[in-house]
């Protein structure tokens, strides 16, 4: 389970001058699980690290991987995920350097399994990149 952020990618997803307006979205999916409230850093602030819950695999019984998600922001506020309780926390990756922010996303999300055990989501990598924000005053890092 990968649990680290990466420099700036040779392809951002999208340019880091004009943060999105909407969620971005991913290509279809079966509709499996819900969407739950989003959660966002203060004004101001940027997220800068992540850790994942995952639960390994269990051979005979159900597997489900990844269960939940904490960010955290470079002003320090940690943003709980309210996902499955299942497995344990990885560990918080590292933290995006003095002014960089987490700007993309890739996930890793295994396909439905006809007869097989479904798991969902299995991996997710962040990228980070430069913004404007400051370092000075509690940014965090």
């Amino acid at each position: 389970m990968a649990t680290t952020t990466h420099p700036w990618p040779p392809q951002p997803i999208h340019d880091h001058h004009t943060p999105p307006t909407s969620p971005m979205t991913s290509p279809p999916l079966p509709s499996r699980g819900k969407w739950l409230p989003a959660l966002t850093c203060p004004l101001g602030s940027r997220l800068i690290s992540f850790r994942l819950r995952v639960e390994e695999p269990r051979a005979l019984w159900d597997d489900t991987a990844a269960n939940n998600l904490d960010m955290a922001c470079a002003d320090g506020t940690v943003l709980e995920g309210n996902g499955g309780r299942a497995g344990t926390w990885g560990n918080w990756s590292e933290a995006c350097g003095c002014s960089w922010g987490i700007c993309g996303l890739k996930t890793r999300v295994e396909t439905p399994q006809r007869l097989g055990d479904d798991t969902g989501l299995n991996s997710a990598l962040f990228w980070c990149c430069p913004g404007a924000a400051s370092c000075l005053g509690g940014g965090g890092e």
